[in-house]
């Protein structure tokens, strides 16, 4: 009777350290595969039409066009402010509390996600989730009405 104990305890401590190691080997494969620590530049994106505008920003649509990156082929909603225009106009202190807060917030359903942040010498960009009229229409009518 001791012995089958024993034996099902050397068994479950194996399967432990089997089931730890294959997790580590994917969380390793994940971190190579994803790219997790990849700086963006504005030559990796493929800006498109203009989406909307005010009074220091403009908000474009934007394409990953570099493989390298882990969001390649992902559609972006990018928002690009002109830093001179916040420096002359002192909204550097507004500029940062909104990338704070849309940090903070990333997590929640309702708020639009910001997926990354760079700035070049000129400007400062922000990524956000690209929600067309489509995407909004499909999941207004279907998961919402139905």
């Amino acid at each position: 009777m001791a012995d089958q104990s024993n034996n099902q305890i050397t068994d479950a401590t194996q399967q432990n350290a089997e089931s730890t190691n294959k997790k580590q080997e994917v969380v390793k494969a994940k971190k190579e595969n994803k790219n997790i620590d990849y700086k963006h530049q504005k030559e990796d994106f493929e800006l498109g039409k203009l989406l909307g505008g005010g009074s220091y920003a403009k908000v474009v649509e934007g394409k990953v066009t570099n493989p390298n990156s882990p969001f390649f082929n992902s559609e972006f909603a990018v928002k690009i402010m002109d830093k001179r225009h916040i420096v002359k106009n002192d909204k550097v202190k507004y500029v940062n509390i909104e990338k704070k807060v849309f940090l903070l917030t990333n997590p929640h359903p309702f708020v639009c996600h910001m997926h990354f942040a760079f700035q070049d010498n000129y400007s400062l960009c922000t990524f956000f989730f690209f929600f067309s009229f489509y995407m909004f229409y499909y999941y207004y009518y279907f998961e919402l009405l139905l």
